[in-house]
């Protein structure tokens, strides 16, 4: 019953999510999406522990951690898109933003500290870097957006990185949740910095499509990511 009732979550906040997209100057469902994207993340931190018996480790560690995050912010230029415009974030979003590059660093560190080969542990870091060093190049030339978004990129990038590269290590050896979970996160961000750079705007039609796939797209890898965190001690709805 419990997943259940976390599965209409996660399908009421996609359903409000694009909803608000096709009319964000709704107030009521700016609203009702604040409450339901951390709802989703603490929502599953509740499944995970009420299965589980106690406090559910690594994985609600990280539940609660974004969770917290998404409270500052959900509702930014950096979920909303700026509509062709620079925005300036408040430090609650910044504050929000270290806790997602934290989480980030963290569990790619921790699957990194797991690789008992050193060589293996330096390939997975060296592969991370460079990857993620050839995407920001990219970004950068391709959108070549404002200075405040070429800082916010490279130094989350930091974070995708150590994310990337802990997934990498955790597939060499066998690739458990933990390392699954931090895989599609790394594919949710490094679409979340695309854009970022993009800075695609809403008014335009055609920009306009792409920022709605890009939103459905992120939603689903996210609530994904979720699941797997949850199956990590409640093997529904996604089995580890």
């Amino acid at each position: 019953m419990l997943h259940v009732v976390w599965l209409l979550i996660a399908a009421v906040n996609l359903a409000i999510q694009i909803a608000h997209f096709q009319s964000d100057g709704s107030r009521v469902l700016f609203a009702a999406k604040k409450v339901t994207t951390p709802l989703l993340l603490f929502g599953g931190l509740g499944v995970s522990w009420l299965t589980a018996g106690s406090f559910p480790g690594i994985p609600g560690v990280l539940l609660l951690a974004m969770g917290l995050g998404e409270l500052g912010i959900e509702g930014s230029a950096v979920v909303e898109g700026t509509k062709g415009k620079d925005s300036q974030s408040s430090w609650l979003v910044t504050a929000a933003g270290v806790v997602f590059l934290m989480v980030n660093l963290f569990l790619g560190g921790l699957l990194l500290t797991k690789t008992p080969d050193f060589s293996q542990w330096i390939l997975a870091l060296l592969a991370g870097t460079v990857f993620t060093a050839g995407f920001d190049v990219l970004l950068l030339r391709r959108f070549r957006p404002s200075g405040s978004v070429r800082f916010q990129i490279l130094a989350y990038s930091v974070g995708l990185a150590i994310l990337i590269s802990g997934a990498a290590a955790d597939m060499a050896g066998g690739w458990g949740p933990l390392g699954r979970a931090a895989a599609i996160l790394a594919l949710s961000d490094s679409l979340v910095l695309i854009r970022m750079a993009a800075n695609w705007n809403k008014d335009i039609l055609r920009q306009r499509r792409t920022l709605l796939v890009f939103l459905v797209t992120i939603m689903l890898l996210y609530i994904l990511f979720i699941g797997l965190l949850i199956s990590i001690n409640a093997p529904f709805p996604f089995p580890a």
